[in-house]
């Protein structure tokens, strides 16, 4: 199977996680009973540490990498391409999947009729406008924020229109073929960094409302079978980019005027905090390895979407306890014939996080989870030999590396890995599930 090596370095790296987490738990008990070092400094940046397993901690926070990293993560470059190139990249890669796709026949209407997203795009400018016109503090004066605006809509109307027309890309109902990348994902990931630019600072609830509609948008077009997984990813990070640019060339014209709010320091997380978190999570969900019907006709399963939340309370700075609920789907194939709706799951799991901080800005993630997956599929696939299945149990081991953008938002990208008892593609077998995407966490 062409992912096989990679599921198994994944599987083993993920695997290792709670070990990691708990030398950062252990690491210096056996010494408690000693005397343990007792450090107090009268500086603001360092604060009392009372044992060595918090010195070590706190060096390691302000070693020369750490601090480089930091450094780096803060330089006007990163903010830029930080949350947009991933999912550009992701997308662009999974273009080739998508192109196959198209040239199969889909004799099936959408399954799933429902034209939100056709206004829902729209909502966070709708929102960003109402907090204006309502007085709310924001960063920008009525001046500065349209000229970016009016940047960022033409940057991202010009890109989004010469990538389609230029790209001839099927849509997956056949309807046009304009499909690479979305304009309606692209508009909705645009309207949500509008707002996350004006009002973002006030509370990471702003940012995850935002970013919910957009991603709510981006799915929606996809069961509408207006657009495949790549046109979303792409679409989404051509939103974000535009937005980013945008905001930049009004900064270059205004400088400081009509700039209402600037943070005074950048976030650093307090060495001694807990992360507890409610995240958003968005990614492609990829099926991994190859199955089969019992007549020996390959299953040809396309990349779809995953998304979800999740929360996590820590008792521990590096351990925590946690759930997550997802759902996604997947278009499916036999014989260059795209079957009718989509292979879907619905995933609630439970159990251990782990956080190990690597800077003050910068943290690795991972967790140990387990629950039920419940399907759902069309009955005429029983023609196909596929018999309906209802549901199978699951272990989720997932990784991240987490970036600290306010000081109660943290941004991350991530990869989580899905082990099901029992494929409703293939009974007999398991199914490996991955999910690669990224993540906005409200830090409590």
């Amino acid at each position: 199977m062409r992912f096989s090596r990679f599921f198994i370095i994944l599987s083993l790296w993920v695997l290792f996680a709670p070990s990691i987490a708990f030398s950062e738990v252990l690491c210096g008990f056996s010494n408690m009973q000693a005397e343990e070092a007792c450090l107090t400094t009268s500086g603001d940046s360092v604060p009392t540490v009372s044992s060595p397993r918090d010195l070590r901690l706190i060096n390691r926070l302000n070693s020369p990498a750490a601090l480089k990293l930091d450094k780096i993560s803060s330089s006007k470059t990163f903010s830029i391409l930080a949350p947009s190139l991933p999912l550009i990249i992701l997308g662009t890669s999974l273009k080739f999947e998508d192109n196959d796709f198209s040239t199969y026949t889909n004799r099936y209407p959408a399954i799933f009729h429902n034209c939100y997203d056709d206004y829902l795009q729209y909502a966070p400018a709708a929102v960003m406008l109402g907090m204006k016109i309502g007085g709310v503090r924001g960063r920008s004066s009525w001046g500065r924020m349209l000229t970016s605006d009016a940047f960022t809509i033409a940057l991202m109307t010009g890109a989004v229109n010469v990538i389609k027309y230029t790209m001839d890309t099927r849509r997956p109902d056949g309807s046009a073929y304009n499909s690479f990348p979305s304009g309606h994902t692209a508009t909705a990931f645009m309207t949500a960094t509008m707002l996350n630019k004006e009002f973002g600072d006030l509370s990471p609830w702003v940012t995850i409302g935002s970013y919910t509609m957009a991603v709510a948008t981006g799915v929606g077009r996809q069961l509408n079978l207006r657009h495949w997984g790549s046109d979303i990813l792409v679409g989404a990070g051509i939103g974000i980019l535009s937005t980013e640019l945008g905001y930049l060339f009004a900064d270059l014209i205004f400088k400081d005027k009509g700039l209402k709010y600037v943070p005074e320091t950048l976030p650093e997380w307090d060495w001694d905090r807990k992360p507890s978190f409610f995240r958003l999570v968005a990614g492609a969900e990829l099926v991994l390895g190859g199955y089969y019907l019992s007549d020996g006709t390959y299953i040809n399963v396309k990349a779809g979407n995953g998304v979800g939340y999740e929360g996590a309370w820590f008792p521990h700075r590096n351990i925590g306890v946690g759930a997550s609920f997802r759902i996604g789907n997947n278009v499916v194939a036999l014989n260059d014939e795209i079957l009718e709706g989509w292979l879907g799951y619905m995933a609630p799991y439970a159990g251990v996080f782990y956080s190990v901080p690597l800077s003050k800005r910068w943290s690795w993630d991972a967790k140990t989870l387990a629950g039920y997956n419940f399907f759902w599929h069309k009955d005429s696939w029983n023609d196909y030999g596929m018999p309906r299945s209802y549901g199978s149990f699951g272990a989720m081991f997932g990784t991240s590396l987490s970036f600290l953008a306010t000081d109660d938002l943290r941004v991350s990208i991530l990869a989580d890995y899905n082990l099901i008892a029992k494929s409703p593609l293939e009974p007999s077998r398991c199914q490996h599930n991955l999910l690669v995407g990224g993540a906005a966490s409200v830090m409590f």
